[in-house]
């Protein structure tokens, strides 16, 4: 019996039967299966020496404190031992709600992998992942620009601007610092207005239903890394058309070929922060935040939609990152460039970055099979009857 039905038995306690829920049951359930993995009750015997009114006095004491989990419950199972204790706990409010959400738990203890994900280690990496959100996602917001920024400040410089008259360089670096501390702020801005709500959702308690809205934050979770991707390639495009119209029309000494130098660099520079962006934040995410908020789950169907979409976008992503240095090679044998040692430096690091993004690309294809595995584990719970 949990302590608030005993309490309901209780002659000296105000608690009434009509209190009492399915939370109770839950209790009495996770004692059973408590026994039956460990062969004794998480509690001391009790004796009605003194009497059963003093007997139930003191049982209902010693269910009010907390069970204490040794090292040697949790070699033996240290899944199913977490999940008993958030059954057996004293108040009913921190105990898992319902039979079917318990169902899901015991269905994907027996899987590390698809546990961890859903219920991480303290101090754990996903717990760390957690932790830092906000500043892992500006460093993957923030750093492939930087990068960016660097190449097309070096090639456009000697391939376009080094060329031109002073008047027409010194306009060039009043339209560079008037784009970047429109561009950039802008951006990042409006990629964190987007990861607001998954920030703060991750760090609080998610309610286990769809009207709380956290089939929105889902959906958004696992399309966070996508809508970074596109604001950075927006953004990269329109300075590609701003950069030489704005010498243009200031200066008037632009060429044809140089409009076309302009845009094409942009538009690679808008490549890279694209890709590096989407594999960094998509793994963070379906690593660390869209578990969050599996519990709330109730229609898998809906999931299944969304992982799906979100597999075949890394497949068009990591043909997008091989283009990179196809790009840039083709450049560097194709083009006469006076900025050919900026073009061989971005062949190299762009190869190099292939590794990573593959390696990425690996992780979140092993974690989008453990995610589809939890949600079958949901479905087969859902069938199970109690």
């Amino acid at each position: 019996m949990s302590p608030e039905q005993m309490e309901a038995c209780h002659p000296e306690f105000k608690q009434s039967v009509k209190d009492l829920d399915g939370r109770s049951d839950i209790y009495s359930l996770g004692i059973s299966l408590w026994q039956l993995l460990f062969g004794t009750r998480p509690y001391p015997n009790q004796t009605t020496e003194m009497g059963l009114l003093r007997a139930m006095t003191d049982l209902i004491e010693t269910r009010k404190q907390e069970i204490k989990i040794t090292a040697a419950h949790r070699t033996i199972a240290p899944g199913l031992v977490e999940i008993l204790k958030k059954c057996i706990t004293p108040r009913p409010g921190d105990r898992i709600a319902t039979g079917t959400a318990l169902a899901r738990e015991l269905s994907i203890c027996h899987e590390p992998g698809a546990y961890a994900m859903v219920h991480p280690k303290s101090a754990g990496l996903i717990d760390r992942l957690r932790r830092n959100a906000l500043p892992i996602l500006i460093v993957a917001a923030i750093v492939p620009n930087i990068m960016a920024g660097l190449f097309n400040y070096y090639y456009n410089y000697n391939e376009i601007i080094v060329g031109l008259p002073a008047i027409a360089q010194k306009t060039f670096w009043d339209i560079q610092l008037v784009i970047n501390l429109l561009a950039f702020p802008l951006g990042l801005g409006w990629f964190l207005y987007l990861a607001h709500p998954i920030l703060k959702s991750i760090k609080q308690s998610v309610a286990t239903d769809e009207e709380s809205g956290t089939k929105q934050l889902r959906s958004r979770c696992l399309k966070l890394g996508h809508y970074g991707a596109l604001i950075n390639i927006a953004l990269w495009c329109l300075a590609g058309i701003a950069y030489p119209m704005a010498l243009h029309f200031s200066t008037g000494t632009l060429s044809a070929p140089d409009y076309t130098h302009f845009f094409g660099s942009l538009l690679l520079c808008g490549m890279i922060t694209s890709v590096y962006p989407f594999f960094l934040i998509t793994a963070f995410c379906i690593k660390a935040a869209y578990p969050r908020f599996l519990p709330g789950v109730s229609k898998t169907e809906h999931e299944r939609r969304l992982i799906a979409k979100i597999e075949k976008r890394t497949y068009a992503y990591i043909c997008l990152a091989a283009l990179v240095p196809l790009l840039a090679v083709l450049a560097l044998v194709l083009i006469d460039s006076k900025a050919r040692v900026t073009l061989l430096i971005l062949s190299a690091a762009s190869l190099c970055g292939l590794g990573l993004i593959f390696a990425l690309f690996r992780f979140i294809q092993i974690d989008i099979k453990t995610l589809r595995n939890i949600l079958e584990s949901f479905d087969a719970a859902g069938t199970a009857k109690f």
